[in-house]
Order: C-alpha cells, then structure tokens, then sequence
C-alpha cells in the first residue's frame, strides 16, 4: 500500500507515553498506525509485511503486536472478504486521545523535516495533506461489521450452485432469523450434507437445486438427513436430464407405431385355399 500519511511528523501524547498499559513497541505501532488513517471509511490497510519492513521487526511479532493492541481495546479490526479469501485488512484506532495544539506551529521559520522528506504544511513543496494534528477517527464512519453477514458469506460459497433465480438478500434474511435460536455449525453442518446429497445426485446447476431462502427457512430444511442413493449404476443415470425424457418419449413412439402395424397386420384378408395358412386371430389395440 502507499504510505500516504495525514501528517508532517509523529507527535505522541503524553497520555499515551505515560501510559503503563503499552509497550514502546506498541505505543509507535499504535501512532504509526492512526498516522496511516486518511481515509476515515477504510482505517489503515498496511498489511503485516510492510509493518515488518518499516519497523524492522518479524511479520509474526507484527501480528502479536496488533493482537495485543485489538485486545486493549486500543484497535478494531475489519477485514473485506472475497468468498473465503481476505482481500483487505482495515485497521481502527478506537482508544482516541487528545493531541496537544502545542505543536509545531505551520508557519514556523524553520520547520522540521519529516524522516521520508516532508515538510511542515506551508513548506514549499509539500505533496502531504495540510494537517498539523490527526484528529480522531469517528466509529461513525467506520464500515460496520455485520457478523451474521460474515458467516453468511461462508454458507452462500458452499451453497449448491442453482440454476434459476436464488435472490441472497432473501436467503439471508432467513438466515438471521435461524440465528436467533440456531448456531452456525449446526446449519452449516446440514448445508454441507445437503450440498453433498446434491453432488450425487447431480442436481448441482439445475433448478431442482432448493432456494436458499427457503432451505434456511421457517421449514428448517437444512435440518433434514438427505439420505445418500444406495441403487448403483452411473451417476449420470440420476442425472434429471431433458435428454432421458426425449429418450422416454421416442421409446413410447417406436411401441405406438408397432403395435399400430401388427393390428394393420392383423385385419388384412387372409388367403384361406391355403392348407397352409391358418386363421389370424386379431390383436386388439392396446
């Protein structure tokens, strides 16, 4: 990520120095941190490695370090997720405190020059937002973190793919409901048994596939065995293929025209001077 920054030097509160609830490697972590939040809605996205880098540290004491800080209350972490995979990590000062306005003044004489070379605000070519002090991040703009959403985004991956419509925001409205007297696991668990009972019966992309608003609804259908076919043969024979059905219907036609031609064969006028021919016996129609 870039190292855009909302300031021109690093200035720590001495209510934050003071404190005895940090360690120093905590109190610069945590400054370096509010130091990367410009954007309000998305907190500060540098991810462990470049911590790392920046601070000359391990990405493992990095995670340890930010743990640390999210149990103190001091962070919040959100993280934006594409199916099972982390996109982006977003990062929240939540602890805020104060900043003293006895800073730096802009219009100093000789202004103090930032360690990556900027200047204070008013310094000739400065590219770094006009801001002498960081103000706090208001958890008014934070995205909000919806966690019935978040294990939502797990069931709909595993959902059986449908063919035909299966509109989420219905399916996760009955969800939140189940939530309330359900745990996850448990519906997961019957998500996973019907997804596999789907597998081998071949129904996967079809419109036999069941809704998600109404497997995860008042019926409670994710509750069900889904019994596995025992009857051997091809998977393919489970297979609700229009093509078994045109198959069905020719096999029906080619049994019309026969019996059609045996009654034909039946009424014509038998030649009775032959000793040999014996009498027809009709067929009646079927």
């Amino acid at each position: 990520m870039s190292d855009k920054r909302a300031f021109q030097g690093v200035w720590i509160p001495a209510e934050l120095w003071l404190s005895r609830d940090l360690s120093l490697q905590e109190k610069v972590m945590l400054v370096e941190i509010r130091s990367l939040s410009v954007d309000a809605a998305r907190g500060c996205y540098k991810s462990n490695k470049a911590f790392a880098e920046f601070f000359n540290l391990s990405a493992s004491r990095v995670s340890e370090i930010i743990s640390s800080l999210e149990k103190k209350g001091y962070l919040k972490i959100a993280q934006k997720r594409d199916g099972k995979r982390i996109v982006e990590r977003n990062i929240f000062v939540q602890k805020g405190y104060s900043e003293s306005r006895r800073g730096y003044s802009e219009n100093a004489a000789n202004p103090i020059r930032n360690p990556e070379g900027g200047y204070s605000e008013n310094a000739e070519g400065s590219n770094t937002p006009k801001s002498n002090t960081v103000g706090d991040i208001s958890t008014e703009h934070e995205p909000p973190v919806d966690p019935i959403e978040s294990e939502f985004d797990q069931l709909w991956t595993d959902y059986p793919k449908r063919a035909g419509g299966n509109p989420r925001a219905d399916a996760l409205k009955a969800y939140r409901k189940q939530r309330k007297s359900h745990p996850f696991d448990e519906i997961h668990a019957g998500l996973l048994r019907y997804r596999r009972f789907c597998e081998l019966t071949n129904k996967i992309e079809t419109e036999y596939v069941q809704q998600a608003k109404t497997f995860f609804g008042p019926g409670k259908h994710w509750q069900g065995d889904f019994p596995l076919p025992t009857h051997g043969g091809s998977r393919e024979n489970h297979r609700p293929n229009p093509k078994n059905a045109i198959r069905r219907i020719e096999e029906q036609a080619a049994a019309g025209f026969a019996a059609a031609e045996a009654r034909e064969a039946a009424e014509r006028p038998v030649a009775t001077h032959d000793p040999t021919v014996r009498p027809q016996v009709g067929i009646p129609g079927r």
